[in-house]
């Protein structure tokens, strides 16, 4: 059996299989992208409303009772903007160099995909804390696209700044948040977790 979070990885796969002109690609839906990741973040409770809506349409009506739950709807408690911006921008930019990943390998168009619902995955955690799992679903894209971001032939120089940058903010954050407050949600202090598997 597998976890229905893995449902979103499907979908995103189709939707990479839709026949797209390269202009749509590399132009139309990367500003797309980037604008409804800025929209998200301004609006955060209309895409929510919006969000629930559909979730129940597709039959997802675990994952909409969410929204209703007072235990699993927890807004944040701290704050953690210096990770999240770090993680949204290189998202941002990943998605804004479409063409050049596409240029490389016509696949590479899934990975945009995985990238942008990462991060927005990352705006929606950064106020609701359960959407963090919405995260951790997609945190393969960003890795990869880093990884594949220093193999691009154009704006080496750039990319492997933009990269570092992101590494050292993401340092810095989880730093930051190990030594964190403890909230009604989790103890971001208790490291390693214990599990069955420790006794």
């Amino acid at each position: 059996m597998f976890h229905q979070s893995a449902l979103f990885i499907l979908a995103a796969g189709v939707a990479a299989l839709v026949p797209l002109g390269m202009h749509l690609k590399t132009r139309i839906i990367p500003i797309f992208f980037i604008g409804f990741i800025v929209f998200t973040f301004v609006s955060m409770n209309l895409v929510l409303l919006y969000m629930e809506q559909i979730l129940q349409i597709v039959g997802l009506t675990k994952y909409a009772s969410y929204f209703s739950s007072t235990k699993h709807f927890v807004s944040r408690e701290f704050g953690s903007g210096i990770g999240v911006l770090a993680k949204v921008l290189f998202a941002m930019y990943i998605i804004w160099n479409s063409k050049a990943y596409i240029q490389q390998n016509k696949n590479y168009w899934l990975l945009i995909i995985l990238t942008f619902a990462y991060a927005v995955g990352v705006v929606l955690a950064n106020e609701i804390i359960i959407f963090g799992r919405m995260a951790d679903t997609f945190v393969i894209a960003p890795i990869m696209a880093g990884y594949l971001l220093l193999q691009l032939p154009k704006n080496r120089q750039l990319n492997r700044l933009v990269l570092g940058c992101f590494v050292v903010f993401l340092t810095l954050s989880f730093v930051k948040d190990s030594m964190g407050v403890e909230t009604s949600y989790a103890d971001p202090k208790r490291n390693p977790y214990q599990t069955i598997f420790s006794k």
